[in-house]
């Protein structure tokens, strides 16, 4: 069982996603079982939309004591500590799916970007992502991150973000309506 929570938010969203545009049996027996959704009481099967690096941090025992099996990737890219999980797009049952899913799914490369706002000049723009990019490979940056137990190797730079953004811009308008469709439900 697949329990989706909170009417329109993320996790209701993503499993409704997969409802519709997957078609496919997920090998593997998700046992994932939230502290915090109540009334779960043991009986639910799987959970949709908690991050790696949230699984990492917030509860590393999961994966110590091997209490989750994670069955699928809701990205467009691996992560390089799950290589042998597919990705949502892998199992979408046609195009019109896998599109559907790169809209809904493509912003995860993304994680948490740092905006700006519009109109900065260009050689603006090039020294605040220089020094973002620098920050992200300093060592001590690196090491306070993990002592942290938070996930900072292998951001995307600017420019990354700038192809995900055109990417999902140039979705085909009849993809988006779908998409709206599925994401408006009540």
């Amino acid at each position: 069982m697949l329990v989706g929570y909170g009417v329109g938010t993320g996790n209701d969203l993503y499993l409704r996603l997969l409802a519709r545009h997957i078609g496919k049996y997920i090998p593997g027996k998700p046992i994932m079982v939230p502290e915090n959704m109540p009334g779960a009481g043991g009986r639910l099967d799987g959970y949709c939309s908690f991050t790696w690096a949230a699984i990492k941090s917030a509860r590393p025992n999961w994966l110590t004591d091997k209490q989750i099996n994670v069955i699928l990737q809701l990205s467009m890219a691996k992560h390089p500590e799950l290589p042998d999980v597919p990705l949502v797009a892998d199992l979408a049952r046609d195009e019109a799916s896998r599109q559907i899913f790169t809209l809904a799914f493509g912003a995860q490369k993304m994680g948490r970007p740092v905006t700006t706002t519009p109109g900065v000049p260009p050689e603006r723009l090039a020294a605040l992502r220089r020094a973002f990019d620098a920050t992200m490979r300093d060592r001590d940056f690196q090491d306070d991150a993990k002592r942290n137990g938070l996930e900072a190797d292998g951001p995307i730079t600017g420019a990354e973000v700038d192809e995900v953004l055109r990417d999902i811009y140039a979705t085909p308008k009849a993809i988006v309506q779908r998409y709206e469709a599925i994401r408006n439900e009540r």
